[in-house]
């Protein structure tokens, strides 16, 4: 993890590893707008699909903390 290159120093960037754009998606989801998916483009787009699916409620919301799964 490092501060973001040319901001404001109020993020910061991380490079992360997963198999599964579609699995991770998800997760990534669950941080709302505290993240941006920068690369590579089928994750940052599985997390935008995501998000409109929960939107139009037709996806599987996140699981908020304490709650059961």
């Amino acid at each position: 993890m490092r501060p973001a290159e040319g901001g404001d120093g109020d993020w910061d960037e991380a490079t992360l590893t997963f198999r599964d754009a579609d699995r991770f998606a998800p997760y990534l989801a669950r941080f709302a707008d505290d993240v941006v998916v920068l690369d590579p483009p089928d994750l940052r787009e599985a997390v935008i699909q995501h998000l409109k699916s929960v939107l139009a409620g037709t996806g599987a919301h996140p699981v908020e903390e304490g709650e059961a799964r």
